[in-house]
């Protein structure tokens, strides 16, 4: 389904800096510089609407959690979730009938206080419009500690029982928060901006983050003698890599079988590629070129921002350049989907940025915001992005789905880098089937 972006978001333009051992190419611009008027991107050449998910409490007293379960949907940007009051919907599911005709399904959601066990158990029901002869079902136990995942978890599986992949709004963020002027910290936080946990230090220039194998976050900041190395969550001396050089950023796969370090020699910052980071090597890119803000997909393949060091650079995966030239791209990363394999990144233009996603099977490429630093979920169909301007609410991070849409603000702040992590494991689906309803007496 085609889907229009009525975006407000706005993006002054930024200067890459020629690059030294401590220039951050990823820098977010400085405050008070002109924005541009409210524009309205056109995605596709078809205009419709989002299809809807209808989430309705069983009773009053389960409207709390539906409703939040329908707010991580709303973050998808995948679906449309509206109030079932401002429908003139009452708790308890509604006949087929009283669907809006954008409804692929309704969803009851229900939470059960139990004896024995002693834990509380989360439901959920879903109705599918073209399957009336069955229910899909999940149920997770809430045991102590784990309420703040109820609603993620279950707005990731009912997005699977609609669509047969899962969304990850119970994954995790990196953040490269740069709100504080003068100290770029690493931050983990939940992709609907909660549950916020620091990881570098204080009064540091941390850059460049991600999660490596087990979830341990890596990144680079300044060692004691002021060179940006690489450290590992946990950890206050520099991980040693038989790579010299200053480190800018670093990338694994989705596997973490792969790893991607961006390596400074000089003013020449280039991709060093390999299964571990004992066993790095040299991605070429030619003599005179500069390579920035690289990552990895889990074959190897490598997507890294390529050019003079003066620019403008293009975005290039595995040697090809995927980017017109004269086009100035940056911080590219996968956004492959389940059967599309696909790059995002941002593009200067004009006075602000724009994220695009580009397919690397047919080149087709759609803009779905302005904004920078984007970063898409680990499904593909989620991109977060970072943006400023009066015409969203202000300065902080967005999630828009990837053919475009009203953007939702998930977090206030400036970052200059995001990356996404897969979401918890998902309770198991049970299938009801549902028997036809006896015809009517004559």
């Amino acid at each position: 389904m085609k889907r229009s972006l009525w975006s407000s978001a706005v993006v002054p333009a930024i200067a890459l800096a020629s690059l030294s051992a401590h220039a951050d190419p990823s820098d977010p611009p400085a405050q008070g510089q002109a924005e541009d008027e409210e524009v309205v991107v056109d995605v596709t050449t078809a205009v419709s609407q989002l299809p809807m998910l209808l989430i309705i409490a069983a009773t009053e007293r389960d409207q709390e959690l539906a409703d939040e379960i329908r707010r991580q949907i709303e973050f998808t940007g995948v679906f449309a979730t509206p109030s079932p009051k401002s429908l003139g919907l009452k708790p308890g599911l509604p006949d087929r009938n009283r669907w809006p005709g954008l409804a692929q399904a309704a969803v009851l959601v229900e939470r059960e206080a139990r004896a024995e066990p002693q834990f509380p158990v989360a439901r959920t029901s879903t109705h599918l419009r073209n399957l009336r002869d069955e229910i899909r079902r999940r149920e997770l136990t809430e045991y102590p500690g784990t309420s703040a995942m109820t609603a993620p978890v279950l707005a990731d599986a009912i997005m699977e029982d609609v669509l047969g992949v899962r969304s990850h709004m119970s994954g995790k963020l990196l953040v490269t928060d740069a709100t504080t002027r003068g100290e770029r910290t690493i931050r983990v936080l939940s992709p609907d901006g909660q549950r916020n946990r620091r990881i570098s230090g204080f009064g540091s220039l941390a850059r460049g983050g991600d999660f490596g194998p087990n979830g341990t976050v890596y990144f680079a900041s300044e060692d004691p003698s002021g060179k940006l190395a690489l450290f590992r969550e946990g950890q206050s001396k520099p991980v040693q890599l038989s790579v010299p050089g200053y480190v800018q950023s670093i990338a694994f796969a989705p596997d973490a079988r792969s790893v991607v370090v961006s390596m400074g020699q000089g003013n020449v910052v280039q991709s060093w590629s390999g299964p571990s980071l004992d066993q790095l090597r040299l991605v070429t890119v030619g003599t005179d070129r500069t390579a920035l803000s690289p990552s990895v997909a889990s074959d190897g393949d490598v997507v890294h921002a390529v050019g003079p060091a003066a620019g403008p650079m293009s975005v290039v995966v595995g040697g090809k350049t995927v980017t017109p030239p004269g086009v100035w791209a940056a911080q590219p990363a996968f956004c492959s989907t389940r059967t599309e394999r696909r790059v995002v990144y941002m593009v200067r233009a004009g006075a602000h940025w724009d994220v695009r996603i580009t397919s690397l099977s047919n080149g087709l490429t759609r803009t779905v915001a302005h904004g920078m630093a984007p970063s898409c979920s680990p499904d593909g169909r989620t991109v977060a992005f970072w943006a400023l301007g009066r015409t969203l609410k202000g300065p902080g991070i967005y999630t828009v789905g990837d053919e475009g849409g009203l953007p939702h603000k998930v977090w206030t702040g400036e970052a200059s880098g995001l990356r996404w992590r897969e979401g918890e494991p998902l309770p198991p689906s049970r299938v009801d089937k549902v028997a036809p309803a006896a015809p009517a007496p004559r």
